[in-house]
């Protein structure tokens, strides 16, 4: 899945993802890799940020270890806004995954880049 999105392949991660929603339409884990697809090719935007606050709104989200971090979430979805050009946004969802992870670095440098 991640070496499709970070080899500029998204339709093929999309379609992967797909497939295994259809039997798993509430995995947590699989909607944050629609979002986090989304933020990394541009592709699906939409998608991705419904698919992000969707993780965030789940029950568990934040204190199951097996679930996705609330910081990475926020991250991914700072990255999504700035994809937009909403840089206002963006660094709401990057202060915001900073202060749930201070040492999220990639959160810090795309901060920064505003």
């Amino acid at each position: 899945m991640n070496l499709l999105a970070n080899s500029n392949r998204a339709d093929e991660a999309f379609a992967l993802l797909d497939r295994y929603l259809t039997h798993k339409p509430n995995d947590l884990v699989a909607l944050f890799q629609v979002g986090r697809t989304a933020a990394i090719t541009g592709k699906q935007l939409d998608r991705g940020e419904q698919a992000l606050r969707a993780v965030l709104a789940a029950p568990g989200v934040g204190s199951d270890p097996a679930l996705p971090a609330p910081a990475s979430a926020h991250f991914r979805l700072g990255d999504i806004a700035a994809r937009r050009g909403t840089k206002d946004q963006a660094r709401v969802e990057y202060e915001k995954a900073i202060e749930l992870n201070p040492r999220l670095e990639a959160a810090k440098r795309a901060l920064k880049a505003l």
